[in-house]
């Protein structure tokens, strides 16, 4: 199903990347920081999730481009859905950071992690992909759908301290169909920076096998921008970008939030005919209520309001 991503290089190298960084930093974090009190503070935390439960309910305003490469945006509003029980989540797509702020290898649909050593902790989980409809924009006409389908996430995260995380994932197409595999690393900040106010930034960088990107930059010869030749990607890398996110919580219940983010097509994706701007940015904004107890990382100031 990676289509002998042995041969795909670029892919591979975010891989590797990812996962020889995983143990070194591991090491690193062992070496460099007070395990035991680590140790047993992610054990009193594991244990705290154990017949726990706590669900979000919201919406948010959102404005991106209409496909990744588009020179037009898209403003849309979208409901905010997540609930946890014990280890398992399951959310929509921007609620599960809301739930979870602090967690990194959580992704959305339904999902869990485990902690590996201190500081080390992995993340497994499946999701709907929406795929993507021709109809979604008028540079997209002639080209196939990208079929809905379901996709299976591997996620690590290393705590490179308080504040900071480094992560990596990989993602499959269970279906077969052509939504490929893809490969991302990260590294995030986040903090309260006042009483019931957090904060957090990061850069990434992903990359796709060949058929994935095929089904989001290949053209179709004859098709709007595909020309009379068409484009084949090969697999690579696909995209670099940053982002920063900033909520207040209103009550030991309410929230409000703001994301902003930014990012650029390279290598193949790049080159597609079918990307016309390169650079991209998104921003959303929106509020959610809660139940039933505040998330750990407001801290006792925001659960006293």
């Amino acid at each position: 199903m990676f289509e002998s991503m042995a041969r795909l290089p670029s892919l591979m190298s975010v891989v590797a990347l990812s996962t020889t960084l995983g143990v070194p930093l591991s090491l690193w974090a062992q070496t460099n920081s007070p395990n035991v009190g680590q140790a047993a503070a992610e054990t009193d935390a594991d244990s705290a999730l154990q017949g726990s439960w706590k669900y979000l309910i919201g919406g948010t305003v959102l404005s991106a481009p209409e496909y990744s490469g588009s020179d037009r945006h898209a403003t849309e509003v979208r409901e905010l859905l997540a609930i946890r029980v014990g280890r398992w989540r399951l959310s929509t797509s921007q609620a599960g950071p809301l739930l979870d702020f602090a967690s990194t290898t959580l992704g959305p649909g339904a999902s869990t992690q485990f902690s590996l050593v201190p500081g080390l902790k992995l993340g497994v989980g499946l999701r709907l992909d929406n795929g993507r409809r021709s109809s979604t924009s008028a540079y997209l006409l002639g080209q196939p759908e990208v079929r809905r389908t379901v996709r299976a996430r591997v996620a690590l995260s290393q705590s490179l301290g308080e504040h900071w995380n480094l992560g990596a994932n990989v993602s499959v197409d269970l279906l077969g169909r052509g939504g490929g595999a893809t490969a991302g690393a990260d590294i995030g900040w986040r903090t309260e920076i006042a009483p019931g106010w957090e904060a957090g930034v990061g850069a990434g960088i992903t990359g796709g096998n060949r058929t994935h990107m095929q089904s989001l930059f290949g053209a179709v010869p004859g098709s709007a921008l595909g020309g009379p030749t068409g484009y084949s990607p090969a697999s690579g890398l696909q995209q670099v970008g940053a982002s920063a996110n900033m909520r207040y919580a209103l009550s030991p219940q309410w929230l409000v939030f703001g994301t902003l983010q930014a990012g650029r097509l390279v290598g193949e994706a790049a080159r597609s005919p079918l990307t016309l701007q390169r650079n991209s940015w998104g921003v959303g904004a929106g509020v959610a209520w809660r139940c039933c107890a505040p998330s750990p990382a407001l801290g006792p100031a925001a659960a006293a309001r």
